[in-house]
């Protein structure tokens, strides 16, 4: 909604949507948006900024940006301090903001299928990668190997500096909702559309923005 409120004279907001506080009578938009009119005009702009645009994935952005054939880029937290490295020697050039307008608050997932045939195994999966508390615990901090923040209080807790005295529990970068307050206010979480919504409107949009 960004580039509505420019276009109607209204400062932008820089807050997060907030249907009960209304900012001269517009509202910042949702990354959950379910208004077509809304996800289309999204999907306008996207379609014009395309010819600019390296490419729309999820799955090369760090590697991208250590080996130059990107600049700038859209990337998860937990991957870019993976292209950073800040936990050894030799850093990257690589650094990570948070834009003005917002961003998403997303967060990984670990979920059973409800017709699943090994339950009893995927339970014991998901207490190993959160059990802290055995012998060969720090094997299962996961945090401290791909570099991405922890849910898991006890985990958190546990958490040591690197070798070369950088902290993980003192990265803004990992946890803005204690070092980054300011910013971290203007997050989106990121709610479930509906299925129909997925299917009918994201799914083809998408479809055409990354074929096209």
């Amino acid at each position: 909604g960004w580039e509505e409120q420019v276009s109607k004279g209204y400062t932008p907001t820089a807050l997060p949507y907030n249907p009960a506080s209304p900012y001269n009578g517009v509202y910042q938009w949702t990354t959950n948006e379910t208004d077509p009119v809304r996800v289309n005009a999204a999907v306008g702009w996207l379609t014009a900024a395309r010819p600019n645009l390296f490419d729309f994935n999820s799955t090369d952005a760090a590697t991208s940006l250590v080996s130059g054939s990107a600049y700038y880029n859209q990337v998860w937290s937990g991957d870019v301090m993976y292209a950073k490295r800040p936990d050894q020697n030799q850093t990257m050039p690589v650094d990570y903001i948070l834009p003005k307008q917002g961003s998403t608050w997303w967060i990984d997932c670990a979920a059973i299928h409800a017709k699943s045939r090994n339950l009893w195994l995927a339970h014991k999966f998901i207490d190993f990668i959160h059990n802290v508390t055995s012998p060969w615990a720090e094997n299962q901090l996961l945090t401290v190997w791909n570099l991405y923040s922890t849910p898991n209080q006890a985990c958190y807790d546990q958490l040591r500096p690197s070798a070369n005295g950088w902290n993980m529990k003192e990265e803004p970068i990992l946890y803005p909702n204690i070092y980054d307050t300011g910013n971290w206010a203007n997050l989106d979480m990121s709610g479930d559309v509906g299925l129909d919504t997925l299917l009918n409107l994201y799914n083809p949009m998408w479809f055409e923005l990354t074929t096209g």
